[in-house]
């Protein structure tokens, strides 16, 4: 649970708000491939590469690009 709060520490220092970093740390620490939200704040702040933070289209549009592949 520690590294979680760590997590979530480091994603505050990026600017992210405590509650988004709280929810996004949760989902980096289930190992998620992607974190879909509308909060266009979040997604330009987040600089990390562990987790793709998408929009809902943008994250159907990797889908789909996938699926073509």
């Amino acid at each position: 649970m520690e590294d979680v709060f760590q997590t979530a520490g480091n994603l505050m220092r990026q600017g992210i708000k405590m509650k988004d970093a709280a929810h996004l740390a949760c989902a980096i620490k289930a190992s998620c491939d992607y974190f879909i939200t509308t909060d266009d704040k979040l997604i330009k702040r987040y600089d990390g590469n562990t987790i793709k933070v998408r929009t809902p289209l943008v994250f159907l549009n990797d889908l789909e690009e996938k699926t073509d592949a």
